[in-house]
Order: structure tokens, then sequence, then C-alpha cells
């Protein structure tokens, strides 16, 4: 699939451009410059070390960078979480930093019993139909 030529795709590759020639540092997230849905590889060369806000940005553009892909709308939605609620890039990049500071999922303790809870969500056939 062909990026259209607007200005959503100026404005993503604008970004991307940024940090090719300015790696960001500290809290990075890194992107597929190419979504691998669309085509992309997992190679050095289609990944950049963005900020959390500029991560978030870059996933908004994209859906407005292309016509007629559900995957780059789904990814947006996973990225925030639109279905509890809607948050703008500021407030993602601060949840992010917050998140890693407190060890990230690896250091959220959850009795057996939730556990046990969570494994069972994600194997009904209504979490498999809304993650595909």
């Amino acid at each position: 699939m062909m990026f259209l030529e607007n200005k959503y795709s100026r404005t993503y590759f604008a970004i991307v451009e940024k940090r090719k020639a300015m790696p960001a540092s500290g809290n990075v997230e890194k992107h597929h410059i190419i979504p691998q849905s669309l085509g992309g590889n997992g190679k050095k060369g289609n990944i950049v070390s963005l900020t959390p806000r500029e991560h978030f940005i870059c996933h908004l553009l994209l859906p407005k960078m292309t016509t007629g892909d559900s995957k780059m709308v789904f990814a947006m939605r996973m990225l925030a979480n639109m279905d509890k609620s809607a948050i703008g890039s500021k407030t993602y990049e601060s949840i992010k930093i917050q998140y890693k500071a407190l060890g990230g999922p690896h250091n959220m303790p959850h009795s057996e019993e939730t556990k046990r809870r969570m494994s069972a969500i994600v194997k009904t056939p209504e979490w498999i139909a809304h993650i595909s």
C-alpha cells in the first residue's frame, strides 16, 4: 500500500527524518517507519526511536495517510486504548513515563485469581474477534 501524498504524510515523515538525524534519548519507543502490516520489516533501516508523544502522533497520522486500511486505525485504537478513554499525546507520554518508572507490566502485582481471570478473558471468542 502506498501512502497518500498529503499534509499528514509530510508531517509523519518530518518527524521520522528528524529522529533519524537526531535520535531521541531517554524514554523512547521503537516505531516501524513502514508498518509491518503494510509490508515493512523489522530491519534497522525501518525502525526509528521516538518519544512516546511522537509515537502517539505518528499513529494518529498513519490512518490519515492511507486509504481503506483498518489496520492503522486498529493500531491507533490499541495504542491509545480508546475504548476506555480518549487521551491526548501529552497525557499518553506522561502515563508511559510513569508506567515505566513503576517497572512496567512485570512489576504489577496480581493475585493468582486475577491472573486466572485475565488468562480466561484473552481466550474468549469475543476477545479474539476484538483483536483480529
